[in-house]
């Protein structure tokens, strides 16, 4: 499944909406990027990138010397949508879901050793790999917003009721 180096489909969208600056959405400025990374994020001392992996997408954060791989996803559309929902500049406090933390019906969840395996789709199986609760709870919030458009994403995370506007996208809570 890995790919060679490219651009996330929506890189310039989701580049403005972590606060990258152009003309390079997916990159960070004066950073020469690797060939397998696909998009990086945040500035000199703190960053996340996406690279193509065997499996699939890999994000990576790193912390000045310390990298560590937080997430692994099956498809770049839920790698989009995982960093809106995790890092978007204008990322609203408001709550999701108060109270629980669970994965609609039609998503498989798997957890072992502080590793979240979520599934669903059949024929076209998408596959997220949270490695540690931040992340999963990250996860939980993407399987309810799994099929929306990257856009109405960004929409849900700016809005000061998330729930307010899941209803809006037709996501029935």
């Amino acid at each position: 499944m890995s790919q060679p180096s490219a651009d996330l489909p929506h890189a310039a969208e989701l580049g403005a909406f972590v606060g990258n600056s152009g003309p390079d959405w997916s990159g960070l400025p004066g950073i020469r990027r690797q060939p397998k990374v696909m998009f990086e994020y945040g500035n000199i001392e703190t960053s996340s990138r996406v690279e193509s992996c065997a499996d699939g997408y890999r994000l990576v954060d790193r912390d000045r010397a310390h990298e560590s791989t937080v997430a692994e996803f099956s498809h770049t559309d839920d790698v989009e949508r995982f960093i809106a929902i995790r890092d978007g500049s204008r990322r609203s406090s408001g709550l999701w879901f108060p109270g629980r933390a669970t994965a609609p019906d039609a998503v498989t969840l798997q957890s072992d050793g502080g590793t979240y395996v979520f599934s669903w789709g059949h024929g076209d199986e998408h596959i997220v790999r949270a490695f540690g609760i931040p992340e999963a709870s990250t996860a939980y919030r993407l399987a309810w917003v799994r099929a929306l458009p990257l856009e109405q994403v960004m929409d849900v995370v700016s809005a000061s009721s998330p729930m307010k506007r899941l209803a809006v996208h037709g996501i029935l809570t």
